[in-house]
């Protein structure tokens, strides 16, 4: 190649990085008027959605930011004052659920109000998790509830014996295959597994009764594992008010003591950044580290912000 294009070349480069400064300049110009940028008192909505695993709570290797992730970041940026957690969970694991409502707990003595936002579904774990929560809001037809505990296993003996299959197994003790496919609970193993049951509910029924503010016997009478509607889960003290999001960031601004329509700002996922996002920014596909999409909602600013 001649010096002559190569010239041609470093200047055509040149331009292009230009034209990509002073647009993602101009554009951050404008959120910074707009108050997108601004890292004043937020209140910040963090998404809970899905079944709760342990992929809910372990670190994956810093790909993206799970839900405990998100509940300690809100926890350490002085930005936020208060969370609105919305919840979208039928639950999962009883692990996973108790070390969310711990982290719930921990953001509640850093001063930081959370208010759980019950949207399509907070059954068993998911209602588990908002129950630590100060407060609860649930939209009037959120199925919620289900406060109970179950372990299954299949039998499948019937149909091994017809076809003709047998398993050979070789144990450590008369237990090890409690939850096996292929033989029917002795009385003894359904007293170990009832045990195991009754110890978990009696943890969730106290884990609710505590954050709820209830007595332990009135939280045990409706620990049945029924599902309830979110009016009445309200009438039997399970939420606090029904309403939407507008209404559940409202909460939690005065549990804060923020002004009624405060800044908020909706943690997600991290989503690419460097010069990925750089260029998603000026073609309208919004990289997870910026704040760069406004939504008015009777006045209330969001934006959305990665890691």
């Amino acid at each position: 190649m001649t010096k002559r294009r190569w010239g041609l070349l470093v200047v055509g480069l040149a331009a292009i990085i230009t034209a990509l400064a002073v647009g993602y300049g101009l554009y951050t110009g404008v959120a910074k008027r707009d108050g997108l940028l601004a890292r004043g008192n937020s209140v910040a909505i963090i998404k809970f959605d899905g079944n709760i695993t342990d992929a809910t709570v372990t670190p994956n290797r810093g790909r993206q930011e799970n839900l405990l992730a998100l509940l300690k970041r809100a926890g350490r940026e002085s930005s936020v004052k208060a969370v609105v957690l919305r919840v979208n969970s039928p639950g999962g694991s009883a692990a996973a659920a108790q070390e969310l409502y711990d982290e719930v707990g921990r953001l509640r003595q850093r001063g930081k109000p959370v208010v759980a936002y019950l949207t399509d579904m907070a059954a068993s774990g998911g209602y588990y998790v908002a129950s630590a929560a100060d407060r609860i809001v649930s939209q009037p037809a959120t199925i919620t509830g289900s406060i109970g505990v179950i372990i299954t296993s299949t039998d499948i003996q019937g149909l091994e014996d017809k076809i003709g299959i047998r398993q050979r197994v070789i144990k450590s003790g008369p237990y090890k295959d409690i939850l096996s496919s292929r033989n029917d609970l002795t009385p003894e193993e359904q007293d170990i597994l009832n045990t195991i049951v009754q110890q978990t509910l009696n943890q969730f029924v106290t884990a609710v009764a505590k954050g709820r503010n209830l007595p332990e016997d009135q939280v045990r009478q409706i620990a049945d594992g029924r599902i309830i509607t979110g009016i009445e889960a309200q009438r039997l003290h399970l939420v606090d008010e029904v309403g939407g999001q507008e209404r559940a960031v409202e909460l939690a601004a005065q549990l804060a003591k923020l002004p009624p329509e405060p800044h908020v700002v909706v943690f997600e996922p991290s989503k690419p950044g460097g010069l990925v996002g750089l260029l998603g920014s000026l073609t309208g596909e919004l990289p997870g580290n910026a704040m760069l999409e406004r939504l008015d909602s009777g006045g209330v600013r969001y934006e959305w912000r990665g890691s």
